[in-house]
């Protein structure tokens, strides 16, 4: 089914904008981070192509209005004829240019929600490896430490970065730095990197000792180097 651009009205736009803003309003959780970061993909990108028909409608709106008024020969009349109901359309016109400059707002606000969804998932996933190497090290004293996320038991974190070639929500997680104390090739030290994809997110690290710690440049290297714990 083809859709004409002209037939798009103001009202359908402000009833757009409104339907947009107050979902993203009642489903993105400023508690739970998980389901916001997760919501906030679908919801940004409506909010990008409801801006974009926006932009292009009224582009096509105010092209035609200006077009009409050229093929008039005796404007005068046309414009009192009309000037009424252009009153209504011009407030209506306000609001949706209002709604839209608050859609652009939001959507760089979704942004930062969704990226800050992004670190918190990180954490979890960094103390989750961190627990779970605890455990395979007491189930396996002969072993010391696992070197491999698939030498951990199987906890439902860990089977989904598995699964996901250990990429999750934006962060790559390893875990390397493996060292034997002994000859019988106990292992006794490691790391626990999280990488981040996005710029401007903060790196983490941890070790057996199972503190987390963080760079705020992003650098798994340096993070491990200078090991300032995370606040």
């Amino acid at each position: 089914m083809r859709i004409r651009l002209e037939t798009i009205r103001v009202p359908v736009l402000f009833c757009g904008w409104l339907v947009i803003l107050v979902s993203a309003a009642f489903i993105l959780s400023p508690v739970d981070s998980k389901i916001s970061s997760v919501a906030a993909i679908p919801i940004l990108e409506l909010m990008f192509s409801w801006l974009l028909l926006s932009v292009v409608a009224l582009s096509v709106y105010f092209y035609r209005g200006w077009h009409r008024v050229g093929l008039v020969e005796n404007k005068a009349p046309y414009v009192s004829q009309t000037a009424r109901p252009k009153v209504k359309r011009i407030s209506l016109l306000i609001i949706v240019a209002a709604l839209s400059v608050a859609g652009v707002f939001a959507v760089r606000t979704i942004r930062g929600l969704m990226l800050l969804g992004y670190v918190d998932s990180a954490i979890g996933r960094v103390r989750v490896i961190s627990a779970a190497e605890a455990e395979f090290a007491k189930v396996h004293p002969e072993l010391g430490y696992a070197c491999t996320l698939s030498q951990l038991p199987h906890r439902e974190e860990i089977t989904e970065l598995l699964r996901q070639d250990q990429i999750d929500n934006g962060y790559v997680f390893k875990i390397v730095g493996c060292q034997a104390a002994s000859a019988k090739n106990l292992i006794s030290t490691y790391n626990i990197t999280a990488r981040p994809q996005n710029k401007g997110q903060p790196a983490f690290c941890s070790d057996q000792s199972g503190i987390l710690m963080s760079d705020e440049d992003g650098s798994v290297e340096k993070c491990l180097a200078k090991r300032n714990p995370f606040p």
